[in-house]
């Protein structure tokens, strides 16, 4: 499957509205700093079903997404670490990257290999997640074989979560319906879109030192080491490094009820606690990837989870800062295995989840990190390609309903090449429950596909 490029600029919105607000440098929050410095990513895959030769023409998404970039002026800005290791928006008026190029396969073409995450195109991003140059977001629209179109999106993860990223797709893609219905006019900005927050101060540490130490359980951090002196190391024989791959499970809303239902009707010491069906699903899948990877009985795992403290900390509407926090809990891979049954194992994970989300909690969380001498060498607790599983969800964004004005996206996908150590909750485009994108190494992979506990994969 070949994309080839078409054109490469940088739009630049009109943020006059706010030249005389914006300070020259605007602090984000701790939890903003101590995100992973990579891009939020996903492709959007719309299909020109009725054959239309105006098909989401280019030019009007780009007026519209100069529109949106108008109303997000953070997305505009430049992104820096200043001395303390804290993540701030330099507000020069960098602009976007927009990309547009043409494809030579069909949107039929990738519902073929139904949106597998290894074998779906790269090349329908700009660039790689990792690859986080001076651009806070960059886009790429790409005219499919068939006159589909491809929106390939990039959203640097210290400046938003999934919740603001996927709100700014759907405020692009509301402009656009705007601009189609009005004939290239659109609406008055505030009279017709919800307001965006980007107060970061918010979450603001209150100053009240830290009585929790979250060292090693959501948060790590890491202390300078000294150079180490260079040594002569033997030559060792070349092993080949072990290899992983991705694969999306398809559970579906039957097993997803199944799931809890079993889990909710085993009696326990504590019957009054019901378990959700994250939570539920959450143990199933740490079970499983732990079986699947035969590690050590007595190794220690954990697992971890984003969550979004939103509602929790009581953020203002539309906050398009990050809102994720970390909660994690810790077992021997004997107990996840086969140690504890499957409801004691989604009761800890409530325990957890309850425990983590309270909102004393939370603000323990902002104080511990900002008493940290530098923020930039505070790690996530849990480590990828090891023991641990961590979970993200975003079953609750509303992925789907990113309407241009042509309608709602055929399919909502992730490339990933092989990693290891992370589950990715997503909805399903069809709503009959969830999909679970995960990876690990490809013998790990392939006991975990063949176990009677999961739904086959998709």
């Amino acid at each position: 499957m070949l994309v080839t490029e078409s054109t490469a600029e940088v739009l630049h919105a009109d943020l006059s509205r706010w030249s005389a607000i914006d300070p020259p440098e605007i602090p984000l929050s701790p939890i903003d700093s101590v995100m992973p410095p990579c891009y939020i990513t996903a492709i959007y895959v719309f299909k020109n079903a009725n054959g239309l030769a105006d098909f989401m023409p280019f030019d009007l998404l780009s007026e519209g997404l100069k529109l949106a970039m108008a109303d997000f002026p953070d997305l505009n800005y430049r992104l820096k670490r200043n001395c303390t290791g804290d993540c701030v928006l330099v507000t020069e008026n960098c602009g976007v990257r927009l990309v547009t190029a043409n494809a030579d396969f069909s949107a039929a073409d990738l519902e073929a290999i139904n949106f597998d995450p290894v074998r779906l195109p790269a090349s329908l991003l700009d660039g790689s997640p990792a690859d986080c140059g001076q651009f806070v977001c960059k886009f790429k629209l790409t005219r499919l074989s068939d006159n589909s179109v491809a929106l390939g999106v990039l959203l640097h993860h210290n400046v938003m979560d999934g919740d603001g990223a996927f709100g700014f797709i759907n405020r692009w893609a509301g402009i656009c319906r705007e601009l189609r219905q009005r004939g290239g006019r659109p609406a008055e900005p505030e009279l017709q879109r919800p307001p965006v927050s980007r107060d970061r101060s918010v979450l603001k540490p209150d100053g009240v030192p830290s009585s929790v130490d979250h060292q090693g359980r959501e948060y790590a951090y890491v202390e300078p080491q000294p150079a180490p002196e260079p040594e002569v190391k033997p030559t060792l024989p070349v092993t080949q490094a072990p290899q992983f791959t991705a694969r999306l499970f398809h559970l579906s809303a039957d097993f997803l009820a199944r799931l809890k239902n079993s889990v909710n009707s085993e009696p326990g010491e504590q019957p009054a606690v019901q378990c959700t069906t994250n939570d539920c699903l959450v143990a199933l899948l740490w079970r499983c990837v732990t079986k699947a990877k035969r590690l050590p009985a007595d190794a220690p795992t954990k697992f971890a989870m984003a969550c979004n403290a939103r509602q929790r900390l009581s953020l203002p509407a539309g906050y398009a800062g990050n809102a994720n926090f970390y909660i994690a809990d810790q077992l021997t891979t004997g107990e996840v295995a086969d140690g504890l049954s499957l409801a004691s194992l989604a009761r800890r994970v409530r325990a957890a989840v309850s425990h983590g989300t309270a909102p004393d909690y939370l603000r323990s969380i902002l104080r511990w990190l900002a008493e940290r001498p530098d923020r930039s060498r505070i790690l996530p607790g849990f480590r990828m390609f090891a023991n641990d599983l961590a979970f993200t969800s975003w079953v609750h964004f509303p992925v789907y309903e990113a309407d241009f004005g042509w309608g709602r996206p055929l399919r909502f996908a992730v490339p990933s090449a092989g990693f290891d150590g992370l589950a990715v909750l997503m909805p399903r485009f069809d709503g009959d429950g969830y999909d679970v994108l995960t990876g690990c190494e490809v013998d790990a992979m392939d006991r975990l596909a063949a176990m009677p506990e999961l739904a086959r994969p998709t």
